[in-house]
């Protein structure tokens, strides 16, 4: 399976609950965030913290998502003002 496929708990190899996950440092005052946590075969997963285990995962190599965090540091992710 592609891992930038997303994809529901259901049909996953392994446990959702079992997978440690960590809010970003810069949650909305909301509680609206993007957690992450590690999956097996070197995998980074993300999701939205407000759906949690009930929601999709997407799924990152290590290398995809170093990609992911060198773009917001530099702002290319970024909303338009």
């Amino acid at each position: 399976m592609n891992p930038l496929e997303s994809s529901t708990p259901g049909d996953l190899s392994w446990r959702i609950e079992k997978i440690v996950w960590r809010k970003g440092s810069r949650c909305g005052a909301n509680g609206g965030c993007v957690e992450i946590g590690a999956l097996p075969a070197g995998l980074v997963g993300a999701r939205d913290s407000h759906i949690g285990d009930a929601g999709p995962v997407l799924r990152l190599s290590s290398a995809e998502w170093r990609s992911v965090l060198a773009d917001i540091r530099r702002g290319a992710l970024d909303m338009p003002s």
